[in-house]
């Protein structure tokens, strides 16, 4: 049976134990969402001080923003995928 204790050689209390500490733990998706909003700030930053012209560091905060926006919505995924 998925999700149980059985046939997984742990005891039944270590396993509620377990189960409920899992839903005291920080969402690791919203830490990447918060990222990624930084570093779109930081490019926005660049932006309105260079008045428009694309500069390097603009280039990597946005990859950046665009890496840690896609491990956050595929954590939020997976996260939806395995209640």
């Amino acid at each position: 049976m998925p999700g149980s204790p059985r046939g997984s050689g742990i005891s039944l209390g270590d396993w509620r134990r377990e189960k409920s500490v899992m839903h005291h733990v920080p969402n690791v998706g919203i830490v990447f969402a918060a990222l990624a909003v930084i570093f779109v700030a930081m490019a926005v930053r660049d932006f309105l001080s260079v008045e428009g012209k694309l500069t390097p560091a603009r280039k990597t905060w946005l990859k950046i923003a665009i890496i840690f926006a896609c491990v956050s919505i595929g954590l939020f995924a997976l996260q939806i995928l395995t209640r």
